[in-house]
């Protein structure tokens, strides 16, 4: 059996390109977080295995395409990706819309429906017991942020924000939930934009940076 298992992963191994992106497969995931039953959207790659995994967190429009693309995106990439939708499939496209949405969001239900991800990630043969880690933009990367500091199943997270991280407090606070995140012993790296996120590919520097947040290793 041992022996089937390390043909198997060895076969596998050289089936995948090298450095190019891996096959993957994208679907509807659901779990279950309290009484409720989250919806989500799940991509991995295609090759059988443990990987590490990224909770996505959206913005305030929800899980539109491009939340679906970027989700893609890390499944290229060699993560198992999970995108929980916190609006309950709705897509919000104005402005007046989304930012609605954004601001009746309860925070506290969002955060523990965003953890408890982690749970369902790890009964799935692409994660096991491989790391976690959680990221969002925005509206997101406020609730990331949270999620880090109120709960002990993220091993890291990347927070990017526009100024404020638009979920109900300014960058006054993110220092304070970062600091309370690093005691955790996560890595974390966090970005706070003054006005707009940096152009693909080039970074730009962090407005503001907690020590031992920032690529913390």
């Amino acid at each position: 059996m041992a022996k089937a298992t390390h043909d198997a992963k060895e076969k596998g191994s050289k089936a995948k390109p090298d450095n190019g992106p891996e096959k993957i497969a994208s679907m509807h995931a659901a779990y279950k977080s309290g009484k409720e039953i989250v919806d989500g959207f799940l991509s991995r790659p295609f090759e059988e295995g443990a990987r590490n995994a990224i909770v996505l967190i959206h913005g305030y429009r929800g899980v539109d395409d491009g939340q679906r693309a970027v989700t893609r995106r890390f499944a290229k990439q060699g993560f198992s990706a999970l995108s929980p939708d916190l609006f309950h499939e709705k897509i919000y496209t104005s402005k007046e819309t989304c930012a609605m949405a954004k601001t009746s969001l309860d925070i506290a239900w969002a955060v523990e429906k965003i953890a408890d991800s982690v749970a369902y990630l790890r009964r799935l043969p692409c994660v096991r017991e491989k790391k976690v880690a959680v990221m969002g933009f925005c509206m997101g990367g406020g609730l990331a942020l949270y999620a880090l500091a109120k709960s002990d199943v993220f091993s890291a997270g990347v927070i990017l924000t526009v100024g404020a991280t638009s979920t109900g407090f300014s960058t006054a606070f993110g220092p304070q939930l970062a600091t309370s995140a690093v005691t955790r012993n996560r890595r974390i790296i966090l970005w706070s934009f003054i006005s707009s996120p940096p152009p693909s590919p080039g970074p730009r520097r962090p407005s503001w940076v907690v020590s031992g947040c920032s690529e913390s290793r």
